[in-house]
């Protein structure tokens, strides 16, 4: 999951961060399939999340496809009498995509590329 990657990602920093011998060790380990397949995994839910570091044109586009899939997703809880995902409601005015736009980058986008980093 994402919040799993995020874990991932701040402790290998905590653990990279602890010298020995004077020698920062890298965080992931090239001869390790594990690490090489997490250090994947990472770069490809980043790219995943990537639309609004892209330009204006494109994060525009991309940023109201999600939200006309997230308002259908709500309507169609509502229609199935299915519980509601509350940041998915009200997804048709233009305030309520800008609050779900900032809690993505503010909640997702950032501690991801911040643990990335």
């Amino acid at each position: 999951t994402h919040a799993e990657i995020v874990e991932l990602l701040n402790t290998k920093s905590e653990l990279s961060a602890k010298k020995k011998d004077g020698h920062r060790r890298p965080p992931f380990d090239a001869t390790s399939t594990l690490d090489r397949k997490q250090l994947v995994e990472t770069i490809v839910h980043a790219a995943d999340l990537s639309g609004q570091c892209m330009d204006k044109y494109y994060a525009l586009e991309s940023g109201k496809m999600i939200m006309m899939e997230f308002h259908r997703q709500h309507l169609r809880e509502v229609a199935e009498d299915l519980p509601i995902t509350p940041f998915m409601a009200n997804l048709h005015t233009p305030l309520e995509q800008a609050r779900c736009q900032l809690g993505f980058l503010v909640y997702v986008v950032a501690p991801l590329w911040r643990a990335m980093a």
